[in-house]
């Protein structure tokens, strides 16, 4: 059985980098048909029957995100008329400057313990993961000019700040019902909080009237809004299944299929009343949020040299499809003293395809040759989940290649592990974006805002990990089956 080791929090192809666990980020997130550590309960539950014993895993990633947007023009003009008084806007006129998400160590861990409770072809475990990715986001308020005036920051209308957890809490068992096949299958109970600000647009302009809003994002017609939502009961699974043909030795096939889940939340909103709506008594109550989430296909092959006991290294390549074409838009209520304002968010998410191969190379050391040294790399490629004219800030749907490394050292039943991944998403030049603002009260003007411009991004992955095999370490026999 396993044991909650940290609150695992994500961000959210799709939202997703690969991937979780130190061992399998070094070889680039290629291990489907390896899966013989704890991070199987991500990858392939059925590789949870190659473990003898008791064991204990602790993974973390740190991943550190460079995201700018260049919006494309010039701001509008944004002076308004209010009760016969005029107020300039200085920043009129003037090119939207380069935004730059607040860097940061973002952490991602895992945990699990499994035991096969002296059963020889049972393995239990209960642990706590969650996706790989990096949703917590910090993009400016303001911004300073090069005159030094200072301005609404040009992305406001899609995000200001995110912070975003799903946490699965897995319950999982393999089985070996033959000598060379393994199947396994997870319960996953999953819970979700969504924490968002983001400026929205109460166009109060009568037809044919200057006041007070002038254009499609006027600065006096915004109202910072925000929800902290939760969804205490996300039910989700995996089935898994692995296998060693019997007369190929050196070979293994895995697959994997995680369920879709939808979630639900709900909790509270604040806002501020715009310039324009000063004196206003409106104020924000609470909010939900209703969105999908994709199923998932994992498969891999392995190749592995030496003898299955004591491999002397292996390559691997897998291929993972998921299904994020269910995403089509997040729906939201956000309920004020004065009427409830339905928001639909498109996304109009694409399915996705990973490509990762990669491997290892195993050293014996030590004087009576009981210690090992691995070392370890990777590539992958993922196709984009969010089409070009639905780029936006709030998740990472781009397209991505990534280059990995790692090692690990193992000696009497503990392993370290070490890893790195650089992770590249192609510049996109955005020229016919459907990104609009939020246009909470009454109807956008004919010609909304758009989130044209230029959006580029890079990664940064360190993995740390330590795992514990306690047959290794206390009994003196092997961990593996």
């Amino acid at each position: 059985m396993a044991v909650l080791l940290g609150a695992t929090e994500s961000r959210g192809a799709g939202f997703e980098f690969p991937d979780n666990g130190t061992e399998a980020l070094g070889r680039g997130a290629a291990f489907t048909a390896k899966a013989d550590d704890l991070t199987a309960i991500q990858y392939n539950i059925a590789g949870l029957a190659k473990l003898r014993g008791t064991h204990l895993l602790i993974d973390l990633n740190l991943a550190n995100q460079s995201y700018t947007f260049a919006r494309a023009g010039n701001y509008p003009d944004d002076s308004y008329r209010l009760g016969g008084t005029e107020y300039p806007a200085p920043w009129s006129g003037q090119p939207f400057p380069r935004i730059h998400k607040q860097p940061e160590a973002y952490p991602i861990p895992i945990g699990a313990v499994a035991t096969d409770f002296g059963l020889r072809r049972f393995t239990f475990a209960f642990g706590l993961n969650g996706p790989s990715s990096m949703g917590r986001k910090k993009f400016p308020d303001k911004v300073t000019l090069p005159d030094g005036t200072v301005a609404p920051a040009p992305q406001r209308f899609d995000l200001v700040d995110e912070d975003i957890l799903i946490g699965f809490f897995t319950l999982a068992a393999a089985w070996r019902p033959l000598d060379w096949l393994y199947v396994g299958a997870a319960f996953q109970y999953t819970i979700a909080n969504v924490k968002e600000h983001v400026y929205a647009i109460a166009y109060l302009n009568q037809p044919g009237s200057p006041e007070p809003c002038r254009n499609a994002e006027a600065d006096a017609c915004s109202s910072k809004a925000g929800i902290n939502v939760w969804d205490w009961w996300v039910p989700t699974g995996i089935l898994s299944v692995l296998a060693r043909p019997p007369r190929l030795n050196q070979l293994e096939i895995g697959a994997s299929f995680r369920f879709p889940f939808e979630t639900s939340a709900t909790g509270s909103g604040s806002m501020s009343l715009p310039t324009a709506m000063q004196g206003f008594d409106i104020t924000a109550t609470g909010a939900s949020l209703k969105t999908k989430m994709p199923h998932s296909l994992r498969t891999g092959v392995r190749w592995f040299f030496g003898p299955r006991e004591d491999e002397k290294g292996d390559v691997e390549v897998d291929v993972v499809w998921e299904g994020w074409s269910r995403v089509k838009t997040f729906d939201s209520t956000f309920t004020l003293t004065i009427q409830n304002v339905d928001i639909t968010v498109p996304h109009r998410y694409r399915d996705t395809v990973s490509v990762r191969t990669g491997g290892a190379y195993n050293f014996k050391l030590g004087r009576n040759r009981d210690q090992r040294l691995t070392l370890r790399a990777g590539f992958f490629w993922e196709s984009a989940a969010a089409p070009d004219e639905y780029t936006r800030l709030d998740f990472d749907g781009f397209e991505r290649f990534g280059a990995t490394v790692g090692v690990g050292y193992k000696v009497r039943g503990i392993t370290f592990n070490l890893a790195f991944a650089y992770i590249y998403m192609p510049t996109r030049n955005v020229t016919n974006s459907q990104v609009t603002p939020i246009y909470a009260i009454f109807d956008p003007p004919t010609e909304p805002s758009y989130l044209n411009g230029k959006f580029e991004s890079r990664m940064w992955v360190l993995s740390l990990g330590a795992a514990v095999s306690f047959d290794e370490l206390l009994k003196k026999r092997s961990g593996m089956r």
